[in-house]
């Protein structure tokens, strides 16, 4: 039996360690590699608690997938390989995505750097003011400056004050600063985001961008017991949750490029952001047809869910290698008994099926009417654009948890085509 010393130390370790993650807020800028110009990973800020101006700022991004064609395309300064890139707080976004690129990181999508004390650098958000015109031809923010005066720089300008994200040999940057002058939590918005330019000689575009998420937790104040430290240390350095990405290549997956990524704010949340970013104009309509001769028209929407097998070699695929056979069907643990749950045909599911009635109005008052793995039920369809793209950025409160992921999961993309839903393309998620 436990005895009472060991089970106060264990309630005291979780309830010290539900304190100290809510005392140091947490925002993310996540870029996803699929919608971000090729640019993946995050910045994480992390306060020191939650009144202070002190933070720790973590960069973990991988370049090697961004294409410097596109680069040049978007802007023809950049003639040559680019090798740094600027980074500064943002004051707007207007993306659905949580992350973007080239004109949606814009300054008529993101706005200018964050500049409360009008510092008044040339893309200050004050910049046209009357209070900057004088001030922004000396403004000098460099890392020595800004730790002999911190005034000097805009508190959103972190190229000025920590210097430039430059690529390694890998086309990663990896770094870590600390911040005692950053901007307290409650400046933060919702509408941050943190905008990578590329550096092509004096010009510096903008090519990425990532809106700030906040990790949410919930905490109660306790004393801390000395026996805790190593498990709050698990707890803080576990804070961020992980991200799964279903990763969709058009020379396996009928044509269907870009990716679907869930990303957890915490590792034992229900709450999930999904970001979608799928391009689907090198899908052909006559392959479509020969598949299913019910797809006599062009495609405009594709229905949407979590399937529980994965068989194919590859880690997407299309047509055949999205059967039942191959990835089975819906994920619902708790039987709400779609025509395509993965228990339909069940005795559980028998009474149930006929009256499953899974959409957004009904999902928002009661998540017990879709099955878990039913996306299209919870959000819509996913309808193309006049491009043949679908953008969008949901949140599910009630997605399954990190724990209930397997290996297998897949998504598949069925085309709408009349009152049939074919399996065109399906891709199998990877834990990032």
């Amino acid at each position: 039996m436990l005895s009472s010393q060991t089970i106060c130390s264990a309630v005291l370790c979780g309830l010290a360690a539900a304190t100290i993650a809510a005392a140091q807020p947490t925002y993310v800028y996540q870029f996803d590699a699929a919608s971000a110009a090729g640019v993946d990973g995050s910045i994480q800020v992390k306060y020191a608690s939650e009144s202070s101006s002190t933070a720790t700022i973590t960069a973990a991004l991988d370049f090697s997938s961004v294409d410097q064609t596109a680069l040049a395309t978007f802007d023809g300064n950049c003639t040559e390989a680019v090798t740094a890139y600027k980074w500064h707080i943002h004051v707007n976004w207007n993306s659905s995505l949580s992350s973007d690129s080239f004109k949606q990181c814009s300054k008529a999508a993101t706005g200018n750097h964050y500049d409360p004390l009008y510092a008044c650098g040339a893309n200050s958000e004050y910049a046209d003011s009357a209070q900057c015109k004088a001030k922004t031809t000396g403004y000098t923010c460099s890392p020595s400056n800004y730790t002999a005066d911190p005034l000097v720089c805009e508190k959103g300008d972190l190229s000025g004050k920590f210097g430039s994200l430059n690529l390694g040999d890998n086309q990663e940057v990896a770094g870590e600063w600390t911040d005692m002058n950053y901007p307290l939590p409650s400046e933060n918005t919702d509408t941050w985001s943190i905008v990578l330019h590329a550096v092509c000689g004096s010009q510096t575009p903008r090519i990425a961008c990532a809106v700030g998420i906040k990790m949410e937790d919930e905490a109660t104040q306790s004393p801390i017991h000395s026996g805790c430290y190593t498990h709050i240390l698990a707890g803080v350095l576990a804070a961020t949750g992980p991200t799964f990405v279903y990763n969709y290549d058009p020379a396996q997956a009928a044509g269907v490029a870009g990716a679907i990524r869930v990303h957890y704010p915490s590792p034992d949340s229900t709450v999930a952001h999904i970001s979608v970013a799928l391009d689907f104009s090198e899908v052909k309509q006559s392959a479509i047809r020969a598949f299913s001769s019910v797809c006599t028209e062009p495609v405009t929407a594709y229905e949407w869910h979590i399937h529980v097998r994965w068989s194919a070699p590859t880690r997407s695929a299309d047509f055949g290698l999205c059967s039942f056979a191959a990835t089975g069907n819906h994920y619902d643990p708790l039987f709400a008994c779609g025509p395509d749950s993965e228990h339909a045909g069940s005795p559980e599911c028998k009474l149930k099926t006929p009256s499953y009635d899974c959409n957004p109005a009904g999902y928002a008052v009661n998540p017990l009417s879709c099955e878990k793995g039913d996306l299209s039920g919870k959000f819509g369809d996913l309808v193309l654009d006049s491009d043949k793209k679908v953008t969008g950025m949901w949140v599910d409160e009630h997605y399954p948890l990190p724990s209930e992921n397997s290996p297998e999961w897949s998504i598949v993309l069925h085309a709408v085509c009349g009152t049939n839903l074919p399996r065109i393309s399906c891709a199998v998620g990877e834990r990032k």
